[in-house]
């Protein structure tokens, strides 16, 4: 008969290295089974796994894609509502000065000056939105108000309406007031940017704005025609005043006409980043397919793996039970 001797040191570590490789193979099993995925890809996969990061590279830089797409939408939305609320009733505040300065009714007129004026501040609120608190007609400068308040530029309007002998002056005074890169809307009402606002990417190598600056000449002549019929419009009847309503009527449609055709554009821009969105989906279920197709792992399969492994594992655990009982005590008896 053999002798029946003692497990030595060798033997016991032998079980524990087995033991523990068992449980490590039965975690990586249950993750797969929750995941759905291999766990340990660089092991699994060898040398296609610079291919899977590539498309796992893809498939995470598509979301931060459409996050840009979707703040160029919602900061398109705003522009697009901005400039139709700075656009409302000016025509209507042009035709009415032209008619109740034709017909000598000061009263009406003035009331139209009123008008006027409120839609200046109409106007110069709407252009100070913003969007996650970036102020979108600013420009680069998107830190602060695209526009000073309407008192300002009311006070320097109602200055040059009172220094100007006749209408020609009062035109060049307000062409350099407005139009001159030194001129006071420049340097005292617009305080945006000289730089647009950053672009944004539609698609790789596409970039496309979705505002403008509050400094645009379609901005500048709406707020010039306003402003004079604000200040004409409350002044006593004269040549003058003939002159500046005439002209500011004029400036204040051009402006809107100008603003109407620039949201016309930001439409544009806003439609391509809407298909961009569309195209960006299907990119991503396409990419999303062949991700999954390298690195899934089948449910049923890694089920019945996993069910081996914790049975090995449970016969292992047996015999470790058994062999730490015996010792030769328990051997003669």
């Amino acid at each position: 008969m053999r002798p029946i001797g003692v497990p030595n040191i060798l033997q016991a570590q032998r079980l524990s290295a087995a033991t523990s490789s068992l449980r490590q193979q039965s975690e990586t099993a249950r993750t797969e089974l929750a995941t759905g995925r291999i766990a340990d890809l660089p092991s699994s996969l060898g040398a296609q796994i610079g291919e899977v990061f590539s498309l796992r590279g893809a498939i995470d830089s598509i979301e931060v894609r459409r996050q840009g797409l979707r703040q160029a939408g919602l900061i398109a939305g705003v522009a697009q509502r901005s400039l139709s609320r700075s656009g409302e009733g000016a025509r209507a505040i042009a035709s009415d000065a032209l008619a109740a300065n034709g017909r000598r009714d000061d009263v009406a007129l003035s009331v139209t000056a009123s008008e006027a004026r409120n839609r200046v501040q109409s106007v110069i609120s709407s252009l100070n939105a913003r969007v996650a608190g970036q102020s979108i007609f600013a420009g680069e400068a998107s830190d602060r108000p695209a526009l000073a308040g309407p008192d300002r530029l009311i006070a320097d309007i109602a200055g040059l309406y009172a220094a100007a002998p006749d209408g020609a002056a009062l035109e060049a005074a307000l062409d350099g007031y407005f139009n001159a890169p030194a001129g006071g809307f420049s340097a005292a009402i617009y305080s945006g940017g000289a730089g647009d606002a950053p672009s944004i990417e539609v698609d790789r190598g596409e970039r496309l704005q979705f505002t403008l600056r509050a400094d645009d000449g379609g901005v500048r002549d709406l707020l010039r025609g306003l402003a004079v019929i604000a200040i004409a419009g409350a002044a006593p009847a004269s040549a003058l005043r003939d002159e500046a309503l005439a002209a500011a009527a004029g400036d204040a449609l051009l402006g809107v006409d100008a603003l109407t055709a620039r949201q016309a554009e930001i439409g544009v821009a806003e439609a391509r980043a809407a298909n961009a969105l569309i195209a960006l989906d299907a990119e991503e279920t396409a990419l999303t397919e062949a991700y999954n197709g390298r690195t899934a792992r089948d449910p049923f399969e890694t089920a019945a793996r996993l069910q081996s492994l914790e049975s090995q594992l449970s016969s292992a655990f047996a015999v470790t039970a058994r062999l730490s009982q015996l010792n030769l005590a328990s051997f003669l008896r």
